[in-house]
Formats: C-alpha cells, structure tokens, sequence
C-alpha cells in the first residue's frame, strides 16, 4: 500500500505545480478587456475643435504677440512669443518663484512652436481624440471671432501601466491661459515711409524688439515681450550717417536665423546697386549704434534741477522740456540745492534758507532771513544731511559754515591754522562720505582777505583742518566718487592747469597738458571719468577734455572757446556745462547737445532720478 499512496501523492503534487503555471500563464495572458473599466475622458465635441480651427485659419492672421501662462504640477511659466510671416520670431519665457516672476530667458524656437496659436489647437485636438500621452478631462474656452484658445485646462485621469497596474497620471495634467494681441511695432503711425527697419528674437540678449527709422528721421522702438515702446529722433549726426551708407546701395535685405535666433535688417537705399558684403557688414554695424541709441529711453525719470529768474525749474531729459517746478518763492531768489538722497531741496530766498521736500511741499526752516542785509547761498549736502552755506554779506565779504536737517544752526566751518576767515576761499565741496571738506584758496588774493592759500581738508566732526602739501594755491576742488582722488587747479609760471592727488597728500600730478592758457573746473563722472575745460589756449586746443586716469591720456570731447563744466548726473549720462552766453546738456551716449538750453546765469540746483529697482 505504501508505493501506490506515494505514487499518488506525487501525481497529487505534480498536477498542483501544474495548475499553477498554467493559472499564472493564464492571468499574464488575460486580455485588457477582462481589467475593471476606468473613467471616460469628458471632452469637448471634435467638431467645436475644427470649428474654432477653421475659425483661426479663415483669420489669415500670421503676425500676432502671445503670452501664455502654462502651469503644471511641477511649475508655473510664463512664455512671451512674436510671430512674424507665420513663423516665430522671439520666443522667451519666464518662471514664477516665491519672488515673482524670474528673468526672461531665450526658449529655442522649436519648443515654441507648440506654443503658438496652431501649436495650441493642435494640442487641443490631440487631446479630444485622447492621442496624447495619457487621457484627460478637457475644458477650452475659445474666443468665438478668432478661434483662439484662451483657456486649457486639462486634468490627467488614471490609466493602465503596460504590467496592469493603474496610474494617476497626474503629470500630465496643466492648465494655459492665453492672451493674444498686434504687434507694438503695427502701431507706429508714422507714414513717411520706412528707411531702416531691424526685428530681433532671441539670442545671448534675450531680444523680442523691432526697431524702424523712418524717412523724416523719426524712430520707433517696441519690445512686446517686455510691452515698451519708444518713439525717439534718431539724432542728425546719426542721420548722416545713415544717410551716407544708405546712398551707397538702393536696398539691403538680410536675413539671420538659426535655433535660437533670429535677425532680419532692412534698409531703404538711394544708389543704384544691390548692397556688396562689405556695405552689408557695415550696415549692421552701424544699426547696432542706432540700435543703442533709439532703444534705450535715454534721460527717462532723469531732470535737472536749476534756478532763473526767481523760479525753480526741471528739465525732464527724456521728453527735453522744460517746466516751472510749484514751489512758492519769496524774490529774490539766492540759491537751491538738491539733497544728495533727493529727498530735500535747499532754498535760499528773502525768507531765509528752507529745507523743501519736494514730493509733499513740506518746509523746514534751517536759517532765518538774516537782519543785516546778508544771505544764506546754499552751496551743497553731504550723505549725512548736512547743508554747506556760504552767508554772503552787503559789503561782499563771507563766511562758510553748515547746518543740518537735524537740527537748525550755524555752525562754523574750522579754519586752518593761522587763517582768519574763509572770505576769498575758491571753492568748497563735501568728501562722498560727508565727513571732509576740501577748501581751495588763490594765492595773493586769500592772503589778502586774510585766509589762507592752497588746498584745506576740513574734518566737520572733529574740527580739524590740514593742508595738502606742495599745493600752494588752487581753486575749484572735485572729489571722485569713491573718495581716493581729489582734482583742482593749480597756477604755474605761464598756464594754469588741472591737477589730481590723494586726499593723504600722495599721487600729485598734472593731468592737463596745456602749456599756455587755464585749465580749470574739474569735474568727475560717477565711473571715475575726470572733465575739465581748457580755456584762452590756441584755439584748437581749446574745449572740454576728459580723462582716464588709468590710461593716462586726455581726450578732446567738446571743441569751444569758452566752455566750463557744471555737473555730471549721478547715471553718468549727461553733462550741463557752460558755452559762452547760455548752459547746454551733452549726452554721452549721443555724442551731441539735447534739445534743452539753459541761461548763462541759471543756477544749478542738482538732479532728480529714478529710484533704483528693487
């Protein structure tokens, strides 16, 4: 009985070991259709998504900016694209953080493309006929003239994984909003015909900007992805230029596109050949110095602040106008000053000296009218709120001194040792750390006044004074921005010249080369440029001249007779000097005068500029 009882147990455990592979063979094999059915995808109805195509198409529109926000579960972005001819021709996108939105980064033209109009309904139809990588729950709003998507919102629902386990497929979902409008450069208005036109996408610059010149000189400048527009005059020495180049082809037409960018240049010539390869190199090289100059809004919340004729004035450097400013003035008018946070405006009238706030009008008096016919001349601040004053008498004699927003009194400037008084002093400014005060006097005519000669550093706190040594007379001092130079003139035996020297006495010497003639009025920029101007010299050396002190060598910047520099913005952009009878602005940029003039005796006051970005 034993062996049939094993026989049958093996047979027993056989058929089991048996049974399984094949029940296993059995649910591996198992066709889909035997799994539990998941939901249905709830979409639009095929034929609203061809309407609205057809709607897009019969638009014919090929020239649109788009902005489509596009979130999903692992972000949110922003895409800005510009299509042109059909085609894209900027594509750039942004993504949001705690912080807001980031900054704006090339997005190589392929994957823009399915960010388009057409990129977008096809997105929509794919996802209808649940083609896409996974089915979704579709909601679209379409704008029911042109057919665009102005709302997707797709919600990723559970599928099959190819073993048969279920997914949520919750990456798939997203949801874009969509806003589409002209084209900024469609917009100009200008019918005097096109002369240059340039259009940019992408690149190392991230461009999205269009730039045409027009034949009466006027530009227009827009960036849609950055919604800014420009209308500028391209400026007259410009206008030559591109005058002369453009006369030596009868049109030019390039074209530039890779990947990732793109650039297309036009102009309108009025020779009579095609353009060669060297007009074409200099062609764009000279669109990219308009391009700088009509693209930038040059001056744009810069004014300069000035005094005349019993009135306060800004000059906006961005439209170059000119406007009274409101501020009530009790002639005669002596003085203003712009504090160095352009929070507070100095003003010096019948009144006495005021502190101005001029975004409320709100006044603080630092000085009383004085009662024995003097005037307080309110001469500049310091980062500390300190005002330097020079109180001018009846018989023409002064004294400096300062006062604070802090608190309403004279205080004295110290005098160096053995001076009397700073009464034939040639010229005051405070150090860029408001703790110093650089003093020049002249030779003969301080002695005479019973001052002192050459160049005073003043410490205001502690009360004392030194002289820079080898300076035995100087006037007009200028600090640099950082501090680590000062600039003056200083007598020698047939000329006057423009020195520079450390504040601790080191570093003096010569910076103008003039050997007969006076230079003098120096004045920095806030790169650390140093101006002056050379004056009663042969007349081709005359002007005003910058500086690199790293270089070693001065430059003629504005040939004249009779010029002398004011002041330099605090953005380095413009210069106010004097030119014989009136006062002009240089721009740098431009190489040229603005468009804003100012009276021989106008007093400057100092600048209003745009608050920094945050």
């Amino acid at each position: 009985m034993k062996t049939p009882i094993r026989v049958l147990l093996a047979c027993l455990f056989g058929l089991t070991l048996l049974l399984s592979a094949c029940a296993a063979q059995q649910s591996a094999e198992s066709p889909a259709s035997l799994r539990p059915a998941l939901p249905t995808a709830s979409v639009p109805p095929l034929e609203s998504v061809d309407a609205a195509i057809q709607r897009w198409k019969d638009s014919d529109n090929l020239r649109y900016y788009l902005k489509v926000d596009e979130k999903t579960s692992q972000r949110l972005r922003r895409l800005h694209i510009v299509v042109d001819a059909g085609q894209v021709r900027a594509a750039l996108v942004q993504e949001q953080s705690a912080d807001g939105w980031g900054e704006l980064t090339s997005l190589p033209f392929a994957q823009a493309e399915k960010y388009t109009v057409d990129g977008l309904l096809a997105r929509v139809r794919r996802d209808t006929l649940g083609a896409g990588p996974a089915p979704v729950n579709l909601k679209v709003v379409f704008d029911q003239d042109t057919g665009v998507p102005l709302v997707i919102n797709a919600e990723g629902m559970p599928s099959y994984t190819p073993d048969g386990q279920v997914q949520l497929n919750r990456e798939f979902g997203y949801t874009i909003t969509a806003e589409i409008a002209a084209l900024l450069e469609d917009t100009s208005g200008n019918q005097s015909g096109i002369w240059l036109e340039l259009a940019q996408g992408n690149g190392p610059q991230n461009r999205c900007d269009h730039l045409y010149i027009f034949q009466d000189g006027a530009s227009f400048y827009t960036d849609d992805c950055r919604q800014t527009s420009l209308p500028l005059q391209l400026p007259a020495a410009r206008m030559e230029e591109l005058q002369a180049l453009s006369a030596q082809f009868s049109t030019l037409e390039e074209q530039q596109r890779d990947k990732n960018e793109y650039r297309r240049l036009f102009i309108q010539g009025s020779g009579q050949a095609p353009a060669d390869e060297v007009q074409v190199q200099a062609a764009w090289a000279l669109t990219e110095q308009l391009y700088d100059l009509l693209s930038y809004p040059l001056g744009a919340g810069v004014t300069l602040i000035f005094t005349q004729d019993e009135q306060v004035f800004g000059a906006e450097m961005l439209r170059q106008t000119v406007q009274p400013a409101r501020i009530a003035v009790r002639p005669p008018l002596y003085g203003a000053a712009v504090s160095t946070d352009e929070q507070y405006l100095a003003l010096s009238d019948s009144g006495g000296l005021q502190a101005i706030n001029p975004d409320t009008g709100a006044k603080n008096t630092l000085l009383i009218a004085p009662q024995d016919d003097s005037y307080y001349r309110p001469l500049g601040w310091n980062t500390a709120g300190q005002l330097l004053v020079e109180q001018v008498f009846a018989d023409g004699s002064l004294r400096l001194g300062w006062v604070s927003i802090q608190e309403s009194a004279w205080h004295d400037l110290p005098l160096p040792p053995g001076a009397k008084s700073y009464a034939c002093y040639s010229g005051a400014a405070w150090s860029p750390d408001g703790l110093q005060v650089a003093v020049t006097a002249f030779g003969e005519e301080a002695q005479d006044c019973g001052g002192f000669s050459g160049l005073a550093l003043v410490d205001v706190a502690g009360g004392n004074v030194s002289l820079v040594p080898g300076v035995a007379a100087a006037a007009h001092p200028a600090w640099s921005a950082d501090g680590s130079w000062l600039a003056f003139s200083m007598p020698e035996s047939d000329a006057r010249r423009v020195y520079v020297v450390h504040p601790s006495g080191g570093g003096l010497a010569p910076v103008s080369a003039n050997s007969r003639g006076r230079a003098d009025w120096p004045v920095w920029t806030p790169q650390g440029t140093l101006l002056y101007a050379v004056q009663e010299a042969p007349a081709e050396e005359n002007g005003l001249y910058r500086y690199d002190l790293g270089g070693g060598e001065a430059a003629l910047l504005i040939p004249g007779a009779a010029l002398q520099p004011v002041s330099v913005s605090p953005d380095g952009e413009f210069l106010l000097y004097r030119a014989a009878d009136v006062q002009r602005v240089w721009s740098f940029l431009r190489e040229e005068d603005m468009d804003v003039t100012l009276q021989q005796e106008a007093g400057f006051a100092g600048w209003l500029t745009p608050p920094p970005q945050q």
